[in-house]
This record gives structure tokens, C-alpha cells and sequence, in this order.
């Protein structure tokens, strides 16, 4: 899929964004209801906003067990001076789906 004006390519993770996410898991866990056993980040896409940087951040939230399909979540992150907030978030079943902005 062609990526929008602006946005950047999707990468592996880096320890900075991995910071980033985990400081944000009782953000994201308070919005989805729910408590995750598991939560790793595994890709992002940075874009550069007006006034911040926006990171998509793809985070595995249940493993496959047996034939079922991992459970990401797709979680688009705003920094700005120093201060971050979660801006959308979107539940995706297939750990094999690419990572969009929404």
C-alpha cells in the first residue's frame, strides 16, 4: 500500500519508541478495558507533525495459541515537548497485517 504525504516507512522496533509505548500501556490498557499478560512492540512508522512527532506502533498483545492468529494492536502515539498521549487506537486480529495509519 503507498504511504500518505508525510509519513515515514515502517521499521523495526527501536529501544527509544519501545520506552515510549511501554509508558503508555496504562493509557492504552484504561482505553481497550483490559489487562495484557502480554505487550511487545514490535513496529513503528514515525511522522513529523506541525507541532510534534506522531508514531504508529504496532503492539502484540496475545500470542497464537494452537491455530489461532496473533492479536495486535495498532496505536497511533503523539509527542510533543516532551509529553506523551495516546491519539487513536485500533484492534486488529493478524499479527501478518500491515501497519497503517488510521
Amino acid at each position: 500500500m503507498e504511504s500518505k504525504p508525510g509519513e515515514g516507512q515502517t521499521v523495526n522496533m527501536t529501544e527509544d519508541v519501545r520506552h515510549i509505548s511501554i509508558k503508555l500501556r496504562p493509557e492504552i490498557e484504561t482505553s481497550t478495558n483490559r489487562k495484557f499478560s502480554t505487550f511487545i512492540p514490535l513496529l513503528y512508522r514515525r511522522n513529523q507533525a506541525v507541532n510534534g512527532i506522531s508514531y504508529c506502533v504496532k503492539i502484540l498483545v496475545e500470542p497464537a495459541v494452537k491455530n489461532m492468529l496473533n492479536e495486535c494492536i495498532h496505536v497511533n502515539v503523539f509527542e510533543t515537548g516532551g509529553c506523551l498521549h495516546m491519539d487513536k487506537l485500533k484492534n486488529v486480529v493478524q499479527e501478518r497485517t500491515v501497519l497503517e495509519s488510521f
